[in-house]
């Protein structure tokens, strides 16, 4: 459960205006398309990438420039809707599969609560809790005698 939450917060930090200079700076490296203003580019960058966290900004440029980013030109520069939408897949993957651990813990925690309350409600009766069943019995066997032998 720590590590579902230490992710969302990691997930939270949002990216730096330094974080995203440094981010269109590296891939400022890569070719851009020949009807491309790269400075429309960078300052589209600044204005749409802030709403990402640094980490999935770091994660996603690194997947760029090692040619891992699945979807996104190996040679050219992602436009700055590219790159914002392969941010947030990557957010939105490592955030659903954290709730889906979350749930998965909270149900198992939720299922032995059941258990522990069964066992301890289903209890097997004790001696002291014998002893005194057979005496209410007894008691009203006793009392369902005598009331056949009056009638």
């Amino acid at each position: 459960m720590d590590a579902c939450n230490r992710l969302q917060a990691l997930l939270s930090v949002k990216a730096s205006v330094k974080q995203i200079e440094q981010a269109s700076f590296l891939l400022s490296s890569m070719r851009v398309p020949a009807n491309t203003d790269a400075k429309a580019v960078v300052l589209s960058y600044g204005m749409m990438l802030e709403r990402i966290s640094a980490y999935a900004l770091k994660k996603g440029v690194e997947d760029i420039v090692t040619g891992q980013a699945i979807g996104i030109s190996k040679t050219f520069m992602p436009t700055c809707g590219e790159l914002l939408a392969y941010c947030q897949t990557i957010e939105n993957t490592l955030l659903s599969k954290a709730e889906s651990v979350r749930r998965a813990i909270e149900n198992t925690r939720a299922k032995r609560l059941q258990e522990k309350a069964a066992r301890e409600h289903f209890s097997p009766l004790r001696v002291v809790h014998k002893q005194e069943l057979e005496k209410v019995l007894n008691g009203i066997g006793g009392k369902i005698k005598t009331f056949e032998t009056a009638n």
